[in-house]
């Protein structure tokens, strides 16, 4: 059964005044890199080992990643400095980084120093870490 809408107005499908108000065009959010790390010594040669992650928090690709720089306080890292390449939003790289076995005495603190660098910019970290 149908029944009259408004007075004047019969039954049935029809639009009325359809009214678009503030249309916003969104555009992504850039790259935005972090870092994370976790520091072990290797059982077999002591060498201190810096696992880094880098990742992309932002809405769009990170190109031409690269560390530039890892440090265990002084002490520069022995491995050569990876291309991460290109990081995807939501996604991450991992370097591994080794330092001598002597660069911290185990149990002191130290920092971990970390430098790259992106197509559009530059990043650098600091982290307070126990040497194991």
């Amino acid at each position: 059964m149908c029944t009259d809408l408004r007075p004047g107005h019969i039954c049935g499908v029809s639009v009325d005044n359809v009214v678009i108000r503030n249309v916003i065009s969104v555009a992504p959010s850039p790259a935005l890199l972090s870092f994370d790390q976790t520091v072990a010594r290797d059982p077999v040669t002591n060498e201190i080992i810096a696992t880094i992650t880098v990742t992309n928090n932002g809405g769009t690709p990170a190109t031409n990643v690269q560390l530039t720089s890892v440090r265990l306080g002084s002490v520069a890292t022995t491995s050569p400095l990876p291309v991460l390449g290109t990081i995807a939003p939501g996604g991450s790289a991992t370097a591994v980084m080794r330092f001598p076995a002597g660069a911290a005495t185990p149990g002191s603190g130290s920092v971990l120093r970390i430098t790259a660098t992106r197509d559009g910019g530059n990043m650098a970290a600091s982290f307070r870490v126990i040497v194991p």
